[in-house]
């Protein structure tokens, strides 16, 4: 698999990354994925492991926040059933509990409207009796339970499912390529690599960096002119088009290293 040049590079093959090359994949761009460690090596594989809508963020009136993430579960629930599924939570109403009884009806009742009304968004008090059955769960002044549905995913087999994807619709993926820098030529980024214990340039019109800004040799501050810098919210040309824009990146300036095209076996 060659790497010497590309339309977009995108470096980090986390959930946003692997995303972020699906979409432009799909869009007819040309595309490498790059990653140090392994896909979902990171934040990706640690998270809350949901998939839900924000019942929180009613409190906060973030209603189209709700409304848009609930509709992406949806989806991930129709497509992607192997990998997202329903799991019930309960909500205790304790005689101390802030949020009494009415709040927290109206808001399940506000986030299963938001939901469609379907069988994924129903709600339901759980009778008295059933409560001791609730591992965990004090019963000391405990005065209703409510029960409702949210997501549940595998974070890390859902990344790899979105960087299968990506591949498959026409992007480059190669795992255990770091970045070592880069900077700006004409129209181009030059981009070096260490590929194998070998640096490499990848010539690219667009670089994003996905990787957290924590990240081991990367840095969020702002880089000096002819390095790769800080992000910004643009997006690459259509693929006929002959215009250029850059998506920058924070990383800190490399060590001058001898380097040529990247050419290698695809890892995915």
């Amino acid at each position: 698999m060659p790497l010497d040049s590309t339309t977009a590079l995108v470096i980090g093959a986390g959930i946003q990354g692997a995303g972020i090359a699906q979409a432009l994949a799909a869009a007819g761009h040309d595309v490498l994925l790059v990653e140090r460690e392994a896909i979902a090596a990171g934040t990706s594989s640690r998270s809350s492991k949901l998939i839900h809508g924000g019942l929180r963020y009613l409190e906060s009136l973030q209603f189209s926040l709700v409304a848009e993430s609930l509709a992406e579960r949806r989806t991930l629930l129709t497509i992607a059933p192997h990998l997202v599924r329903l799991v019930p939570f309960h909500i205790p109403i304790y005689s101390q509990t802030s949020r009494g009884r009415f709040k927290i009806r109206a808001g399940l009742s506000l986030y299963a409207l938001l939901a469609g009304l379907g069988e994924d968004a129903r709600y339901r008090s759980m009778p008295r009796g059933s409560w001791d059955s609730l591992d965990g769960l004090r019963t000391d002044g405990l005065k209703a339970v409510y029960r409702y549905l949210d997501g549940q995913t595998d974070d890390a087999a859902l990344c790899r499912a979105v960087t299968a994807s990506a591949a498959e619709l026409g992007a480059r993926v190669a795992v255990g390529a770091e970045v070592l820098g880069g900077e700006r030529r004409s129209d181009r980024w030059l981009v070096r690599l260490r590929w194998n214990a070998d640096a490499c340039v990848v010539r690219t019109r667009t670089t994003l960096r996905s990787a957290l800004p924590c990240a081991s040799g990367s840095s969020a501050s702002a880089s000096a002119p002819g390095r790769l810098g800080t992000s910004v919210r643009q997006t690459p040309p259509p693929p006929s088009s002959t215009s250029t824009r850059s998506i920058s990146m924070a990383i800190s300036s490399p060590q001058t290293s001898t380097t040529a095209p990247c050419s290698t076996p695809a890892i995915a």
